[in-house]
């Protein structure tokens, strides 16, 4: 398969992008050299606040950010089966020489955080296609048989929605620079994709890549497990809970306290649960038919019980090797419950702290992308 042959990055690009990332307090190191730090628990209150709060600031953005995004459906051939996936259009100028920034959905997508970062990379010079991953509706409807965790897959459909994107706007692939940006199990998806044609994008950004899928899926079985134990909790929680139901962060009632309760733990837990189990059923529906699977498959609560219903296995290639690619580089944090063995790959910068998702959104991940994809 052809790919455009990219801008190979100089030391000096390196050492610049490495000089304000300590700036920021982000430090290039060897991932593997850094102690595990507190990864035994998944930090469910900082995630589920994280996804209040893009909840809450949706509606705040403008009709113009809203509006600007626009399905789009690329036709293409997985598996010897042609299909047709809906992606959606963030930003597009209808400029055919400009850059292309293909971002892979994570499993915990925030529209919000996708519109605002689409606006930040098309003002920088790129127009913005979101491709969805693994779990999300549209995807499993889309690729019924693809097992969860399937890295390999997911890239060559990240690569192919590339390939038919150009063919629909008649674009030529050569001198057409296509650069990819995910997170969490969207920056695996694009690193993957860059391990399958390693010279396809120009630069690859992953901010908290998932290395090895399966772990973090036992992770995420152990939070639905314990999420079940913890809903007794959750009778008599008080105005910490009822304001958590609306939405109201610690973001917004500057009063972190107030929502440092055993209740609101409780119900971060059961929350974070229901949106992954949501996903599972959805999985396990398109994998099977009839009446009787339908009512099967709502008793589904974990990856385990997804596998035991629908005969599912554990994908043959769900972890991250091993690279030097140049035009890769990775954003993570040593504390991030999900990644128990991470690997060596490209330019890797590291937050001491951030848990798994501690730094999506925020001012600090922004200007760390800024400077990446501006400096390209």
């Amino acid at each position: 398969m052809a790919g455009f042959l990219g801008i190979a990055v100089s030391s000096s690009a390196v050492a610049q992008i490495r000089t304000n990332a300590a700036r920021l307090g982000i430090n290039q190191v060897n991932l593997n050299e850094v102690p595990v730090k507190d990864r035994a628990r998944l930090d469910v209150k900082n995630l589920y606040i994280q996804m209040a709060w893009s909840l809450y600031n949706y509606p705040r953005l403008s009709q113009t950010e809203i509006t600007e995004a626009k399905p789009l459906a690329l036709d293409m051939n997985i598996s010897g089966r042609n299909r047709t996936l809906p992606t959606v259009e963030l930003r597009h100028s209808g400029n055919a020489s400009r850059p292309l920034l293909i971002m892979s959905a994570g499993l915990f997508a925030s529209e919000w955080e996708d519109l605002k970062a689409a606006k930040m990379f098309y003002d920088i010079g790129y127009d913005v296609l979101k491709v969805p991953t693994g779990l999300s509706e549209s995807f499993v409807k889309t690729f019924p048989w693809i097992e969860p965790g399937d890295l390999a897959i997911e890239a060559e459909i990240l690569i192919q929605s590339v390939i038919s994107y150009r063919a629909k706007y008649g674009i030529e692939a050569s001198g057409h620079r296509v650069v990819a940006y995910g997170a969490s199990y969207g920056g695996s998806v694009v690193l993957k994709a860059a391990e399958r044609q390693p010279n396809f994008f120009s630069r690859v950004v992953a901010v908290g890549p998932v290395y090895d899928f399966m772990f973090s899926a036992q992770v995420f079985d152990d939070l639905m497990k314990s999420a079940q134990r913890a809903s007794t909790l959750l009778e008599g929680g008080g105005d910490a809970v009822a304001e958590v139901e609306q939405g109201v962060t610690f973001w917004i009632s500057k009063d972190p306290q107030a929502l440092d309760t055993e209740a609101y733990d409780a119900y971060a837990r059961k929350k974070m649960a229901d949106v992954m189990i949501d996903k599972l059923v959805v999985y396990c529906r398109s994998r099977l038919r009839g009446e009787t699977a339908a009512e099967k498959c709502t008793k589904v609560r974990s990856f385990a019980d997804l596998q035991k219903f629908t005969g599912a296995k554990p994908p043959a290639n769900s972890v991250l090797q091993p690279s030097q690619n140049p035009r890769l580089f990775v954003l993570a944090t040593a504390n991030d419950p999900l990644n128990q063995n991470p690997v060596p790959i490209g330019h890797t910068f590291v937050l001491e702290k951030g848990g798994h998702f501690g730094f999506l959104g925020t001012t600090l991940e922004a200007r760390f992308l800024r400077d990446l994809f501006s400096s390209h």
